[in-house]
């Protein structure tokens, strides 16, 4: 059964839930006690699920072996961290075996960790070479000169590229208007190149970066052409240096913690895992250090992060390490807030 009638949404509101044992819900099905009070034409509600990252949230009562549904929208939250919620539905149904069990959450953990600064100590082996050299066949005859350059000592391109997480598309060097706006700017690059006389020869370039697991550019392919191009030469020279990353990141002589990590804490802006010693530890985990990781969630990779280790606890058969997650993109940060209220934790943990 549904109610949308507002009379009769408050009268159960009145009965049920003000000042009642109720429980607050977010979208995952975690619930958490909560306190209803009413507050002008709302409710304020007092909760320690308050901070999870939803626009509608439900409040739960039970009665006469009844659950009673509210759905609600969140409005605002009050200085004392309590959420104003503004009823428009309740719905009614019989409790059952489902409505008794208790949320559980996902397992969290971390792995595949590896020090920013081991990610170029392997550019020079030769299966990297070879990478290279596989990867270079696919392009080679469709511009007049084509290139991938890798290196632990980054270029003029290379720093361009990481200054504005940008990559270089210069489809015709006569006509700044034709730079797509997810290029470096026309201006930026002219001036990252004045000192070469080489490429003005030529109409065109694009640079592709080469991103080690999606967070450090370590290099980039390069093509330059003598005619103008368009953006689906963009879009292969793409494909290539995602191929050529993606053969990189696979490749695994450097110095790099496998160990499955189990999470204990995990928040919108760090995370804390427990790791054992082991040859590893002390090359990879030592407080200031800026490292690459893979969060998993049920043994399924859910996000590659960069993080800055921040504190190192001794326990008695592990580490407690807790890291800071650094230079999150917007949809890194949504994903976050995802994976946390799923989770169940919330921003006071």
């Amino acid at each position: 059964m549904e109610i949308s009638s507002n009379e009769e949404i408050w009268k159960i509101l009145n009965l049920l839930f003000v000042q009642k044992k109720v429980t607050l819900s977010n979208k995952y099905g975690k619930t958490y006690p909560a306190e209803v009070e009413i507050w002008q034409n709302f409710l304020k509600t007092k909760s320690s699920g308050n901070f999870q990252n939803s626009s509608e949230r439900t409040l739960i009562a039970k009665a006469n072996n009844k659950i009673f549904l509210c759905e609600t929208k969140v409005k605002g939250i009050t200085g004392d961290g309590a959420l104003i919620l503004e009823p428009f539905k309740i719905q009614v149904r019989q409790e059952t075996n489902e409505d008794t069990k208790e949320y559980i959450p996902p397992t969290f953990y971390v792995s595949n960790v590896i020090s920013i600064s081991e990610v170029t100590v392997f550019l020079g082996d030769d299966e990297v070479k070879d990478i290279v050299k596989r990867h270079s066949l696919r392009l080679k005859h469709l511009f007049d000169i084509y290139n991938v350059f890798l290196s632990d000592k980054p270029d003029e391109r290379t720093r361009l590229m990481r200054t504005y997480d940008l990559p270089i598309i210069i489809l015709n060097r006569d006509d700044p208007q034709s730079v797509p706006n997810n290029s470096i700017s026309y201006e930026d690059y002219l001036k990252s190149i004045r000192n070469e006389k080489a490429p003005l020869e030529f109409k065109a370039e694009i640079c592709a970066p080469i991103k080690y697991r999606g967070h450090v550019i370590i290099g980039y392919v390069q093509v330059l052409h003598r005619k103008r191009l368009d953006i689906n030469s963009f879009n292969l020279v793409s494909l290539v240096a995602s191929s050529i990353r993606k053969d990189l990141s696979d490749y695994k002589n450097h110095e790099e913690s496998r160990e499955i990590c189990k999470v204990i804490n995990f928040t919108h802006t760090e995370i804390t895992f427990l790791h054992s010693m082991n040859i590893h530890f002390s090359r990879i985990f030592y407080i200031g250090n800026l490292v690459i990781l893979n969060l998993i969630a049920n043994k399924e990779i859910k996000m590659t992060l960069k993080a800055l280790i921040r504190n190192i606890t001794p326990l008695d058969k592990f580490f407690s390490v807790t890291a800071q997650f650094q230079n999150l993109s917007l949809d890194q940060l949504e994903k976050i807030e995802e994976l946390v209220e799923l989770a169940g934790f919330t921003q006071e943990d």
